[in-house]
């Protein structure tokens, strides 16, 4: 009595070392884009806080972001511009319409690939 029939082990063996020459492709994790950084947020002074005063903004951190400041008071935001690699500037005249006064904080925001 048999209990295998050797051409269909034989067959068997055939297919199964045929998938160990199957070549595979690594799938390697893609990495995860850290948030920027901001590394200095500088205002320059003002000596009157009252329409018509220009505020100068300067940012230094992660090249190629989009760097915006809020200033408590005003109701737009302020785009700076990237003048050098992770440099941005930018101002902002003061309007009649705005509430900002000598105490008022002032937040950058800086966004890389929606982070």
């Amino acid at each position: 009595m048999r209990l295998c029939d050797p051409r269909r082990l034989c067959a068997l063996i055939v297919c199964l070392s045929s998938l160990a020459f199957v070549p595979v492709t690594p799938v390697l994790a893609r990495p995860v884009a850290s948030a920027p950084d901001i590394t200095a947020f500088e205002m320059e002074p003002v000596e009157r806080f009252a329409p018509g005063a220009e505020l100068f903004f300067r940012v230094q951190g992660t090249p190629g972001s989009r760097a915006t400041v809020r200033v408590s008071g005003v109701t737009r935001t302020i785009v700076l511009q990237e003048v050098d690699d992770g440099v941005y500037e930018g101002s902002y005249t003061l309007r009649a319409s705005d509430r900002a006064a000598p105490n008022s904080s002032a937040t950058v925001t800086l966004r890389r690939n929606n982070r």
